[in-house]
Parts: C-alpha cells; structure tokens; sequence
C-alpha cells in the first residue's frame, strides 16, 4: 500500500490505543493549568512525541522508505505528474531527481532527511519565535510521566510567580 495509508493506518492504532488514556491526560493538564496558573499570562505548552524529536532522528524517513514512499512517489512519476505542489514536497522532489538519474537513491535518501531536518528546525525556531513556549517530550508509552512532567512546570512556575508578588 501507499505509505500514506500505512501511516495513516498506523497513526490511528496509536490512537485508538492510547487514545483515552491521552484525553484523561489533557483534561487533568487543562484542568490544573487553569486551576493553578490563573494570573501567569502567555505561556504555551507543547508536546514533542520522542519518537519524532526534531534534529536527531531519520528513522521516520526510513519508515517511510520502508512503508513505500518510493513506490508511491513511482507511481505518481511513472504517470508524468509534475505539479509544482508534488515537486515542492519534501520526499517527493529528492526522489523525482533521482527517477530522472540526476542523483542516486542513497543520495535522494540523504537529501530527505536532510531537508525534514531543517524544516522541522523551521518550525521549531518559528514556534520559539512567535510564542512564549514550554517544550515537554511527549511519552506515548508512559503519558502519565508527560502528565506529571506539565503538573511540575505548572507548580514551578506558580512558585515562581508568588514569591514575586
């Protein structure tokens, strides 16, 4: 199958599995945020699932190329589908130049994992740049542990902000 199937297939198993357990999770984040950070303004909490953390990792492109990026990406070259949108993707337009023997797959491999490096890191910077944030690493195998890590900030920063006033 496409790889767009397979991970979408495989994102709502990990859902469905812990989806329950993570809405309880949000609810008492949500309910001791308000609870306990009434009077501190502006600040955004975000989650980084570990598996996915932004600089470090090229084991999703990998899953991807194992999942069928190659084959989906083929089939829409093999049918002469050149839109700027497609060529623009990230994934697609490295294995675009190699299927026209501009590049070899290794370095279409090296090439995408390079460019969602520096995208996330796009994104990464934007985010710290626009918002007041507070990364957590996100445990979806433990998310009590992500829950208890945003219950201490949120303690913490109360702390903070009484012995200020």
């Amino acid at each position: 199958p496409p790889y767009s199937c397979t991970a979408a297939k495989d994102s709502f198993e990990k859902i469905e599995k812990n989806g329950k357990k993570m809405k309880e999770g949000l609810d008492v984040i949500k309910k001791e945020f308000r609870k306990k950070m009434e009077k501190i303004k502006n600040v955004e909490i975000v989650g980084n699932e570990e598996s996915s953390c932004l600089l470090l990792k090229c084991e999703n492109v990998d899953k991807m190329v194992n999942n069928g990026l190659t084959q989906e990406v083929k089939s829409f070259y093999d049918k002469g589908i050149y839109t700027k949108p497609l060529l623009s993707a990230i994934g697609y337009k490295e294995l675009y130049q190699y299927f026209d023997g501009n590049i070899s797959y290794d370095k279409a491999i090296e090439l995408i994992k390079r460019n969602s490096r520096r995208y996330a890191k796009r994104q990464y910077t934007f985010f710290n740049h626009q918002f007041n944030i507070q990364w957590f690493n996100v445990n979806i195998l433990n998310f009590d542990e992500t829950i208890n890590e945003v219950i201490k900030y949120i303690n913490d920063k109360k702390k903070d902000y009484i012995s200020r006033i």
